[in-house]
């Protein structure tokens, strides 16, 4: 069966609860071990921010972001699956359905961008840093992961 691009990386929908399980309980081992490590090393302060997590999926990232004391943290993903578990599992958060290259946030609306391998899954990468760097503030900062290119490389 072939699967188109988007397929494949868009439609979450399909195993949104068993990721988020398989996440939750440790299961993801590059996750576990690797990128979220990396990530959380280079977090800047982010006491009092408001924080966009970008394509959070189910949203296994603001329970630790909320650790760090931000004022707001608010998700975006397309998956409408996703945003529903995220938002039953995190309710102190704010979730949206939405694409990244056409944000339904104001301007400069947030100190601090997150995004964990989600940008890479975007074609049109200038739009979507554009986008990006509109909602952020003056000063924020965006810190986001992609996939090592080895991982698809046996990939049709």
């Amino acid at each position: 069966m072939n699967m188109d691009f988007n397929d494949k990386v868009n439609n979450y929908d399909k195993f949104a609860e068993k990721r988020h399980y398989e996440v939750t309980n440790g299961m993801k081992k590059s996750l576990r071990f690797v990128e979220k490590p990396m990530m959380i090393s280079m977090l800047p302060n982010l006491e009092g921010k408001r924080i966009l997590m970008l394509g959070c999926g189910t949203a296994e990232e603001s329970e630790l972001l909320s650790k760090y004391n931000p004022k707001k943290i608010t998700g975006i993903d397309i998956s409408e699956k996703s945003i529903a578990v995220a938002r039953e599992s995190y309710p102190n958060c704010d979730f949206y359905v939405g694409d990244m290259l056409k944000l339904p946030f104001k301007d400069n609306d947030f100190d601090f961008i997150f995004s964990s391998l989600a940008i890479s899954h975007v074609e049109d990468k200038d739009r979507a840093f554009k986008e990006l760097y509109r909602v952020l503030d003056n000063g924020g900062q965006l810190l986001f992961s992609v996939g090592h290119p080895i991982r698809f490389a046996t990939e049709n």
